[in-house]
């Protein structure tokens, strides 16, 4: 018996982190479209932007396309140009995330960006900082 992680597991696993990596990046394109277009600025607005910074970078250095998605192909041992359902999500869905989600980041983090630049925040009542939301002060 070889000792190890067969494929079948190792593709789960996968599959697991690449959807919880998705999931991440979603609630930051949310967080920043909500936060760019109400002009409040919310706790975590930094560390969405962080999150989607890392997230760029890496499909960046990896050709435009997704790490774990060349993971996952490499795991599949698939032919080039064959589906590879990287995310535990449908392949309809999968072909979408990219050409829907890039733009709709793109938009939100220019929104956040020009609200900081030109300290277009709105002001807050006392109680603000209870729900997590900040107002910054230059």
């Amino acid at each position: 018996m070889e000792a190890g992680i067969d494929n079948n597991t190792a593709m789960l696993a996968l599959q697991t982190v690449h959807t919880l990596v998705y999931m991440a990046g979603q609630a930051s394109v949310i967080l920043m479209l909500w936060c760019g277009f109400t002009g409040r600025q919310h706790l975590l607005i930094k560390y969405a932007m962080i999150c989607l910074g890392v997230i760029l970078v890496a499909r960046a250095a990896n050709g435009g396309v997704c790490p774990l998605y060349t993971m996952a192909v490499w795991l599949a041992n698939a032919a080039p140009g064959e589906p590879v359902r990287d995310m535990l999500t449908p392949l309809w869905f999968n072909e979408l995330v990219t050409p829907v989600n890039i733009p709709l980041g793109a938009l939100g983090f220019s929104l956040v960006a020009w609200r900081t630049l030109a300290n277009r925040w709105q002001p807050l009542s006392e109680d603000s900082h209870d729900r997590g939301v900040e107002h910054i002060s230059r």
